[in-house]
């Protein structure tokens, strides 16, 4: 799940969503692979089909840890941390319930074999910044129209 939205996200950058052009050239069923996939992780209704994937999910599993870290801030800033100068032991089951879960995707490891040349590529591959992308997109399709503005 982390993989996806990574991928989700990434290819959402205005960067690549001005690609009209380029975009035209993937194929319908690519289109509809990625729009099932923006399904699933959409932040809609509280992340609902990103959470009902997950739960049907056998292990291993890796999930989108943003949306556990935004639960435990929730659960924390949403709770007080006593009530009637007693510990808020609902509060305290809440948070733990989530810390259980992840801790649950770590008791199981994914067997595969490490195929070393994509694994030394991989670890080579320079991030670009978003300013780097966009700049690069309008390398690829620049601007129609004089009266256009560089985005600040």
């Amino acid at each position: 799940y982390q993989s996806v939205m990574s991928i989700v996200v990434g290819l959402n950058l205005s960067g690549n969503q001005r690609l009209k052009q380029t975009i035209a050239y993937v194929g319908e069923e690519a289109m509809k692979v990625l729009d099932q996939l923006q399904e699933l992780v959409s932040p809609s209704n509280g992340f609902k089909n990103y959470r009902a994937s997950l739960k049907a999910a056998k292990p291993p599993v890796c999930p989108y840890l943003g949306v556990d870290l935004s639960d435990l801030t929730a659960m924390d800033s949403g709770n007080p941390d006593y009530i009637n100068n007693r510990i808020n032991v609902e509060k305290m089951l809440l948070i733990y319930s989530v810390i259980k879960k992840i801790r649950g995707f770590q008791d199981h490891g994914y067997d595969f074999t490490v195929e070393e040349p994509l694994r030394q590529s991989l670890s080579q591959i320079i991030p670009f910044s978003e300013e780097e992308l966009y700049a690069l997109s309008l390398e690829r399709e620049p601007r129609r129209g004089a009266g256009s503005r560089t985005p600040v």
